[in-house]
């Protein structure tokens, strides 16, 4: 997989999912400016996030969307507009003033309106992209707050052009599965799972389209998000050894495939190695938010602190992100002068000290069953 990523360029219609996924991908925060038909929209990305969109459209202003939506008429469009220029205020306090919208509906509608922006740029092609990595102070009080990867998923299965999606796939022949641990974080359909084991089960994209319970549209749709989210690959690669996990939480002793515990050699630098357990502390953290919400954070973190003395020196300064996985900086930095080959067996030792304890912390607030689930999925 690529891993030079622009922070500008030109862009075609359905491109815009991968350049999201290089944000995430790379961690980048920052406004990301699409310039189209002499008009700029902008995407602003915060951690992984999406919190806000703007549109250069005057097809894509908040009026427009109740409109569509027949959320509001015409008429009430024109009413909360003439108030709005009468009053110097925003066109959603406007309704709100006239009593056309309820605060729970003003609010959710704003959100779902962010949302559709975004997936409206989905089908913007022949532009150009920015990314601005300066902090952005926008002033806005009612933000979207989604995670990149889940607006990915959503955007494409809200996908229609076929002509695009056809173009986009024609010179792939053949897909094979990549990383097909990083859709467990993801609140996949059935249908999408289904098409996700047909990869497991064949290579050519002919074979997998007769064997799909899908139309062919939605078969390469789905397709082509698991190769933006580089679940599958357009190439064959190595898959990287699986880690076994001992659910008595025991220490492994060795490093030997046939011990059941990965190669070292499958890592070819410690970014790579911390990029591989990062994957699986946001898979957990997800996990753990999901039922007992922010804390979460706080509970994994303190779960590495009771184990900080059992870390190896570079390992002693580890922090979670918001995400779950480990703010990569401190760490990368802490072994820039030591010596790869002499040193990864250490780190890759340290790094599933802290996997281990982070199951146990699953373990210890909801139970076997999950942690039993997360060992299954790690397996």
């Amino acid at each position: 997989m690529e891993n030079v990523f622009p922070l500008s360029g030109e862009m075609k219609a359905l491109d815009l999912p991968s350049i999201l996924y290089g944000m995430y991908k790379k961690s980048i925060s920052g406004t990301l400016e699409l310039h189209h038909e002499a008009r700029v929209s902008t995407i602003i990305v915060e951690n992984r996030k999406i919190v806000f969109a703007s549109s250069g459209s005057e097809d894509n202003t908040l009026g427009q969307y109740l409109i569509r939506e027949k959320i509001i008429d015409e008429g009430t469009a024109k009413k909360a507009s003439e108030r709005m220029k009468k009053n110097k205020i925003r066109f959603g306090r406007a309704l709100l003033e006239l009593d056309f919208l309820g605060n729970d509906h003003f609010w959710k509608a704003i959100q779902t309106h962010l949302k559709c922006l975004v997936f409206s740029f989905f089908q913007v092609g022949d532009a150009e992209y920015r990314i601005k990595t300066e902090k952005n102070e926008f002033n806005e009080n009612i933000v979207l707050d989604v995670d990149i990867l889940s607006i990915i998923v959503e955007g494409m299965r809200d996908f229609k052009d076929e002509e695009v999606l056809y173009k986009k796939l024609e010179n792939v022949n053949h897909l094979f599965p990549y990383n097909p641990d990083a859709a467990r974080g993801l609140e996949l359909k059935p249908y999408e799972h289904h098409i996700l084991q047909l990869v497991e089960k064949e290579s050519r994209i002919k074979d997998i389209l007769k064997m799909s319970e899908l139309l062919k549209f939605d078969t390469l749709r789905i397709l082509l998000m698991f190769l933006v989210l580089e679940i599958i690959s357009s190439e064959k690669t190595e898959l990287p050894v699986k880690r076994r996990f001992d659910p008595s939480g025991k220490k492994k002793s060795g490093y030997s495939e046939e011990a059941g515990v990965i190669s070292i050699s499958t890592f070819a630098s410690f970014d790579e190695a911390l990029e591989y357990f990062n994957l699986k502390y946001e898979m957990i953290y997800k996990i753990l938010s999901k039922e007992i919400g922010p804390i979460a954070l706080s509970i994994l973190s303190k779960s590495i602190e009771d184990i900080v003395e059992k870390l190896p020196f570079f390992l002693k300064k580890v922090t979670l992100g918001t995400e779950g996985s480990i703010q990569k900086t401190p760490i990368l930095k802490s072994v820039w002068y030591y010596d790869f080959e002499q040193y990864i067996g250490e780190f890759v030792k340290g790094l599933e000290e802290v996997l281990y304890a982070e199951i146990y912390a699953v373990k210890k607030h909801l139970g076997i069953e999950y942690e039993q689930q997360i060992l299954k999925w790690f397996h």
